[in-house]
């Protein structure tokens, strides 16, 4: 899905990305459906990957809780980028003193919420 279209992808199609970030960061709904091929090896690396599985195997809830806390996180930093988008909107539209403006004034109160 891009935007609202839905569009047919071929069984066989395959994107291959890489980058030279040593962790790169994805959003949870990416590493749903990717796979990540880590060739760089660092000792922090190996210790992060071991201590990963050790938890997923050992406390299975708590590797759960880290994957829930995760998506929260990022779901909160999607709503940020949200609001933020909109507040520029606002101020940049603002005509006359933004002290007037009632939708843009509730803005502000909503993203200082956040």
């Amino acid at each position: 899905t891009v935007g609202d279209d839905h569009i047919e992808v071929d069984k066989d199609f395959h994107l291959i990305l890489s980058t030279s970030r040593p962790n790169p960061h994805y959003y949870p709904n990416v590493l749903k459906k990717v796979t990540i091929v880590d060739f760089l090896m660092t000792k922090t690396g190996l210790q992060d990957q071991v201590l990963a599985l050790v938890v997923s195997r050992e406390i299975p809830d708590a590797q759960k809780e880290k994957e829930r806390l995760i998506i929260e996180h990022m779901e909160g930093q999607i709503e940020i980028d949200r609001l933020d988008e909109k507040v520029l909107d606002i101020l940049s539209s603002s005509r006359g003193s933004i002290l007037d403006d009632e939708t843009a004034i509730r803005m502000l109160s909503e993203s200082k919420a956040m």
